[in-house]
């Protein structure tokens, strides 16, 4: 049997092409991008059936112009991205849905909206563990326990079995550091937007058992 030759196109070819079809303002960089998309041999060509099925099978992408977002959606200016998403669990990316403006808007911007009810902490468990960047367990001036649990700066009484919590963390924290006067403490986040916060662990100087900054 003999295999049918590959045919080719070089990008001049491909743009008078897309002309002929009336897209008319083509830029060279936005062929290149096409062609780095698809692939080509040395001579720069490209195989032009494989543009094809991959047009077919992408019919709701622009091949080589798509926006790409890293990581997940957090707000509600995302619901208005349309392109490929990223994120470290996955090797390729993901898409999209191609009705996402018009049936993903809406239910992204209430999941991005803060709910109406609000949830109190009335006692972390846990314990920080492997992975840390450092000591996690450091004392107060006053005989207690500063560590943290997930997004919360923690300050536990030993006598009394409570605990009293900074809240001005959005991500998981990872690190802990004391200050020389045994009650500022700063704590710091990674992911998505890393931060230190800093924060005093004396009690009575926040409202209802929060911690200020």
């Amino acid at each position: 049997t003999h295999s049918r030759p590959t045919r080719m196109c070089s990008p001049a070819e491909f743009k008078r092409a897309w002309f002929a079809l009336g897209v008319r303002d083509l830029s060279d960089a936005q062929v290149k991008a096409v062609f780095a998309q698809i692939g080509h041999d040395a001579r720069g060509n490209m195989p032009y059936d494989v543009f094809v099925k991959a047009l077919v099978l992408k019919s709701g992408r622009v091949l080589g112009l798509e926006r790409i977002k890293k990581g997940a959606f957090e707000d509600a200016d995302d619901a208005r991205f349309m392109g490929k998403i990223t994120y470290p669990q996955c090797r390729r990316g993901v898409q999209a849905p191609s009705d996402w403006l018009t049936a993903g808007r809406a239910i992204t911007a209430r999941s991005a909206s803060m709910p109406t009810l609000a949830l109190e902490p009335d006692f972390a468990h846990g314990f920080p563990g492997r992975g840390d960047l450092g000591n996690s367990l450091l004392q107060t001036k006053a005989g207690e326990l500063a560590y943290y649990v997930g997004a919360l700066g923690v300050v536990y009484d030993p006598r009394t079995h409570a605990q009293r919590f900074f809240r001005g963390h959005t991500g998981l924290v990872r690190s802990i550091a004391a200050h020389p006067d045994g009650e500022t403490f700063a704590t710091g986040q990674d992911g998505h937007n890393p931060v230190a916060c800093v924060w005093s662990s004396r009690r009575g100087t926040g409202a209802d058992g929060e911690l200020p900054a």
